[in-house]
């Protein structure tokens, strides 16, 4: 039998892998789970090992309690040899640090906690994401339920609801129309008639104080800068029908914490997402043009899930974003654009793969506590260290090059 995910947990920690069966129940995420516990004398039984290699996502329920358990770690080394790491997702649910020898085995994997990644809709929206990313088709059955809300509630249930129903019966909804409306501390609904966003000037809320907007299915496009330094948005639904977000559309949305980008979505402009409050982002593999600078200066990210489809990370793509602890480069990856990871602070370890066959200047500069590179491809150009106006990686980090791993001579 086939499952979406296979839960690697303590017995220990079952109130909260409840919790999390219940949130993938309402999801339609199919799982699979061992309640029995393991019978005497059995160190791995085939069922688990089966259930493992059936599962597209591996979830470690990471814990005091599951670092201590012999099971969980036997799950989790044969999870390593039999999976790719982008299925293996490690969630920490009690404030623990991984112990050193899981966090060396995570390094280049993005770490999820509870408090900032809370189950519903963090946990789940990346999960329903990370299994479109696989095209897995239960996904995408996942994805309509989780979007359930939007597709039966009319606009008179969201007026009922307290929403600000804009531009009903009406086509084109403009910035001119919207700017002299107060949505200050408001709830929005764009009505279903309104089949096209239209900028004039500045961007359609730009600067406005509205704290939750739901886009109707009727939309294709999300205009330049339409969310312009919304600083008190706190929550959004982008509809399956968007294939485009233009440049600059969420700049400056400083409390939007989260947000879940469809499968629809073919095109993300430059500094869509620059200075906003976001922690976590997933990007579809759907996504053919990923401009530069989309998550500059995002203080608060601290993990970004990439498509196997991306050719390179742009210029600035992650600059600044100094809670990005990890990150996981495609292997499609051929070059790492001018300070793509400047200044990301939080960065301990990298590991550039084989693909990838030209590092710019800058590139991970800045990065403080960027310990070890491992170049797979010994032949990959960078800059070197010696200049420090070009250099890629900063004079502290140790490189290792090619699959034998030896350090790099430079200092």
């Amino acid at each position: 039998m086939k499952y979406d995910v296979f839960i690697s947990y303590s017995r220990k920690d079952t109130p909260i892998a409840d919790r999390i069966c219940e949130a993938f129940d309402r999801a339609g995420i199919t799982y699979f789970i061992d309640r029995q516990g393991i019978a005497g004398g059995m160190e791995f039984p085939q069922v688990l090992a089966d259930a493992i290699e059936e599962s597209t996502l591996f979830l470690f329920l990471a814990s005091e309690n599951s670092y201590q358990s012999k099971f969980t770690n036997n799950e989790i080394l044969y999870a390593f040899n039999e999976k790719s790491t982008n299925s293996l997702l490690p969630y920490v649910i009690d404030g623990s640090r991984l112990p050193k020898q899981l966090r060396f085995s995570f390094a280049s994997i993005n770490v999820r906690n509870i408090e900032e990644h809370p189950i519903e809709p963090v946990l789940v929206d990346d999960i329903i994401h990370l299994l479109a990313h696989g095209r897995n088709e239960g996904a995408f059955q996942a994805i309509k339920t989780a979007r359930i809300m939007q597709e039966i509630y009319s606009d008179e249930v969201y007026r009922q609801k307290g929403f600000v129903i804009l531009g009903e019966g009406e086509s084109v909804l403009s910035d001119e129309e919207v700017s002299k409306l107060d949505l200050d501390g408001k709830k929005v609904k764009i009505s279903d008639s309104v089949k096209v966003l239209q900028k004039k000037n500045l961007g359609i809320f730009h600067g406005s104080k509205l704290v939750s907007v739901v886009i109707p299915n009727t939309i294709e496009v999300i205009p330049s800068c339409t969310f312009w330094n919304c600083e008190n948005l706190n929550s959004i639904i982008i509809p399956d029908s968007v294939h485009t977000i233009e440049a600059g559309a969420f700049y400056g949305c400083t409390k939007l914490k989260n947000i879940s980008i469809p499968s629809s979505v073919r095109i993300i402009e430059a500094n869509v997402f620059e200075e906003s409050g976001l922690n976590s982002i997933v990007i579809p593999d759907t996504v053919e043009l990923f401009a530069y600078s989309v998550f500059r200066f995002c203080k608060n990210l601290i993990s970004a899930t990439l498509p196997d489809s991306f050719k390179a990370i742009n210029k600035a793509t992650f600059q600044g974003c100094s809670s990005l602890s990890s990150i996981t480069i495609p292997k499609s990856v051929e070059v790492i654009g001018s300070g793509a990871f400047q200044d990301c602070s939080s960065l301990t370890h990298v590991i550039i793969p084989k693909s990838v066959k030209k590092i710019d200047s800058w590139a991970f500069e800045g990065c403080s506590n960027l310990k070890m590179v491992k170049l797979e491809n010994s032949n990959t150009k960078y800059r070197k260290r010696w200049n420090p106006y070009t250099r890629s990686f900063p004079k502290g980090a140790r490189i290792m090059k090619g699959e034998s791993a030896t350090w790099d001579s430079e200092s």
